[in-house]
Order: C-alpha cells, then structure tokens, then sequence
C-alpha cells in the first residue's frame, strides 16, 4: 500500500492539531482514521503552518479508501477540488464527502492531480 509514497517518506503534517494526517503537502496525504468506525469522511485537508508548502485554491485531487485490515485499495470516483475552507482546514468546493465502510483501521490517501492534466479535463469538461 505504502509503494505510491512519495519517496521522501511521510511526515506529519499537523501533529498536534491533525495527528491523522501525514504526506507531503500539497502533493500527498494520508489520512489515517485508526479504530473510528466513520461511513463518511468530508474531504477536507489541513492548512500548512506558515513557511511550509500548502494546498491552495483550485487545485485537484483525487482519493482512495484504504483498508488496512484486509490490505485493499478502492479508488474513489471523482476528483475533488478546493476552494471551500473553514479556519483551519481546505475542502472540497462541492462540499462532498468520502463514503467509507464503518470498519476500524481505515485510511484515505489523497493524490494531488498533475495539474497540466487537471486543467485540460476541466476545460474540455466546460466546453461540451
């Protein structure tokens, strides 16, 4: 599961506010949800510290639901794309939520997507 990590490794993005999360901002998250037995997980991602790379409005991703228990992969339809924002957090502009299980020991890994490729499909979305 751990083989479409960044190279670098993972880092916890927000320790003490988000201990959930690790990745590499704004390219990779993973969102680790332990014994919570959630059906849903709004998509948000935290805010960076100041200096640090950040998410910013506008940019797209895309999402997997991990099971670590039984060690599979599901990908979510969709891509999701920020601007919607609380204090703290980055969500998606639609609002939507990842639907989940309810099973203990899930994760979400969220993938920035390649810009150049977000943007294309975005247009070409817009102008059929």
């Amino acid at each position: 599961m751990l083989d479409d990590a960044p190279a670098e490794g993972i880092e916890p993005i927000e320790k003490w506010a988000s201990p959930e999360y690790g990745g590499r901002v704004p390219d990779y998250y993973l969102v680790y949800l332990g014994k919570q037995t959630l059906t849903h997980w709004e998509f948000k991602l935290p805010k960076s510290p100041q200096g640090r790379r950040r998410a910013a409005e506008g940019m797209g991703f895309t999402a997997e639901v991990l099971d670590t228990w039984n060690m599979s992969v599901t990908a979510v339809p969709g891509t999701f794309t920020l601007p919607g924002r609380t204090d703290y957090f980055l969500a998606d502009k639609a609002g939507r939520s990842i639907e989940l299980p309810g099973k203990p020991y899930m994760a979400i890994r969220v993938k920035r997507l390649n810009e150049r490729w977000f943007w294309r499909s975005t247009r070409t979305a817009k102008s059929r």
